[in-house]
């Protein structure tokens, strides 16, 4: 049973007091990979609030939703069948009309959020709920051994080395002092089969873009070359 499971009726029991809008989640999280921070990050950014219908938008809470402009000149003619793209202009993240159209959700988002009375105390709940050590299932590669392991509250698992199972455990990579910031995250990792090189994937701030490197077990030396995709 994965972590969310274990806890949900504890969360369901919490949420005795309603939010003044009520919000709901959406978005399912990979066990392997929630943490408390990425549980919130979730909560907070990707998930879709519900109001209630006894609420007065009008007058207590002026609902006002960022206009997306449709743009009806964008057609495609698939073997003569026309389809239309209206928003085809929102597929390209760095455009300024698109950073603007991100932030202005984002407000209200935040602004939708402040109204919940029990927000803190779900987030006192949750990370009261994730302060335990954890640890992933050894693996073993060449004459090695690697594990990641989380203290509790880290943002990301570490991963640690030992040469044999009684051996002192040395840290291979710590992912949460990739960036000062918290941005960037270990997205995949593999250990060669003799245990001399370790490939590791890094994506910053949530994109799908991933590079990676590849440093060298022994010496804990970064390869210079990368690859990206």
């Amino acid at each position: 049973m994965n972590t969310f499971a274990r806890h949900a009726s504890h969360i369901r029991n919490f949420l005795h007091k309603p939010c003044r809008h009520t919000c709901f989640f959406n978005k399912q999280i990979k066990p392997k990979s929630i943490t408390h921070q990425t549980f919130f990050s979730s909560f907070n950014s990707s998930n879709r609030f519900l109001f209630s219908s006894n609420t007065a938008l009008d007058d207590n809470f002026p609902l006002k939703y960022p206009v997306a402009r449709r743009d009806e000149s964008v057609v495609d003619d698939y073997h003569g069948v026309k389809i239309s793209d209206p928003y085809r202009w929102l597929e390209d993240p760095d455009a300024d009309e698109v950073k603007d159209f991100v932030e202005k959700q984002m407000n209200l988002t935040k602004y939708v959020l402040q109204t919940c009375d029990t927000r803190e105390k779900l987030r006192e709940q949750i990370t009261k709920l994730f302060d335990h050590p954890r640890f992933d299932a050894l693996f073993k590669k060449g004459n090695k051994y690697f594990y990641f392991h989380n203290t509790g509250l880290q943002a990301q698992s570490i991963l640690y080395v030992q040469d044999s199972l009684d051996a002192k455990a040395e840290v291979l990579l710590d992912p949460n002092g990739l960036s000062e910031d918290g941005t960037v995250a270990l997205s995949m990792a593999a250990v060669s089969e003799d245990a001399k090189y370790f490939a590791y994937g890094l994506s910053t701030s949530g994109s799908d873009w991933v590079t990676i490197k590849v440093m060298r077990v022994a010496d804990k030396v970064v390869e210079p070359d990368t690859l990206a995709w």
